[in-house]
Order: C-alpha cells, then sequence, then structure tokens
C-alpha cells in the first residue's frame, strides 16, 4: 500500500512532537529545576514586594526552555492552575523588550483584560496587585 505524503507528514509530526516532549534529568537541568523552585518560593513569602527573577544564559540550544517548559509543567501537575490562582509563568524576552512591554507579557499572562491600558506606571501597579 503506497501512502500519502499528507499520512507521512502527519506520521513525522508525531514522532517529532514525542521527541521534544522528552525530558532527560540532565544535572545542569535538574540544578535550574532547583533554582526556579527557590526563585518561586522565595517569592512567594515576598508577596507584595519587590519580585526575584533568574537569569539564565546558556547557548542556543542547549535546553534553556525546555527546562523552564518542563518545571512548569512538574509545577501545575503538583499545583494546578485555577481561576485565582497560577502558579507559574514564563515569560519570553524580546530583542528590544521595554519594561513597559515586560508588563504587559506579565499582565497578559494572568489573563488581564485590558493589559496595554495606562503608562508604564500604571501597567507596574496593576501588576503588583496581582502577585
Amino acid at each position: 500500500m503506497i501512502r500519502t505524503s499528507s499520512e507521512i507528514n502527519e506520521e513525522i509530526a508525531t514522532k517529532i512532537a514525542k521527541f521534544k516532549a522528552v525530558f532527560i534529568p540532565y544535572p545542569a537541568h535538574v540544578n535550574l529545576h532547583a533554582e526556579y523552585d527557590l526563585m518561586r518560593k522565595l517569592n512567594r513569602e515576598l508577596r507584595g514586594e519587590p519580585q526575584y527573577g533568574l537569569r539564565v544564559l546558556a547557548p542556543t540550544g542547549s535546553g534553556k526552555s525546555t527546562t523552564a517548559v518542563s518545571y512548569i509543567a512538574y509545577v501545575e501537575k503538583t499545583t494546578p492552575r485555577t481561576a485565582n490562582y497560577i502558579p507559574v509563568i514564563k515569560i519570553d524576552l524580546e530583542r528590544h523588550m521595554t519594561s513597559k512591554k515586560l508588563m504587559v507579557l506579565i499582565l497578559q499572562a494572568f489573563d488581564d483584560p485590558f493589559p496595554n491600558y495606562g503608562n508604564e506606571l500604571m501597567l507596574k501597579k496593576k501588576g503588583h496587585c496581582l502577585l
């Protein structure tokens, strides 16, 4: 039986998606999970105060985003999202990011109905109320 290119592409896409979902507990990634966990717990303790972040620098393709996504999946498995609670968010910074754009992205992650409304200071205050 001859398979169509569409059937072959469907099989290939499924296999690539399965492959990309694999998380191998490489020591550097396990350590990064521990750093993410510390940041999440520390920021929960400092609710209402300036929040800490984590700068992750490594070569392209080294697993930075994959590790973050796997950590988020782990957290959401143990502490699921609810209508009023998002345990962790991931914001991808853009090359020409401004602090206002960062505030907009944070508000969007929390499903704010008007994330673009207001100046940088107003957006920061709105975001502060969410944390």
